[in-house]
C-alpha cells in the first residue's frame, strides 16, 4: 500500500524502521526511508514512538550492572578458562 509519493511504501518503511533507528541500513536506503518519513505522517508517528521507546529502553537498561561474582559464575559455566585465572580448577 502506497500512502505517499515516495520510492517505498508504508509496509516496507515500517519493516525497515528498527534497522533505520539503529543505523543498520545502507546510505541509499536511509535516504529513501527518511524521505518517506518526511512525507508520511502515519509512518512518522510510528517512527517517533519507536525512537522514544528505544531511547527509554537504552536509558533504563544502561543503569543496571552485574556483580563481578555473577559474571565469574556465568563465565565458569560457559568456559572455565575465561575467568578466575589463578583460582584453581574448582567446579560449581
Amino acid at each position: 500500500m502506497m500512502n505517499c509519493k515516495n520510492a517505498i511504501d508504508c509496509k516496507k518503511a515500517i519493516e525497515s524502521l528498527i534497522d533505520y533507528l539503529h543505523h543498520e541500513v545502507n546510505e541509499p536506503d536511509q535516504k529513501i526511508i527518511k524521505a518517506h518519513l518526511d512525507e508520511c505522517r502515519r509512518c512518522c508517528n510510528l517512527f517517533d514512538f519507536e525512537d522514544k521507546f528505544t531511547r527509554l529502553i537504552k536509558e533504563k537498561s544502561g543503569k543496571e550492572t552485574c556483580p563481578q561474582a555473577l559474571k565469574n559464575s556465568i563465565l565458569k559455566l560457559i568456559d572455565p578458562s575465561l575467568c578466575c585465572k589463578g583460582e584453581g580448577s574448582r567446579t560449581a
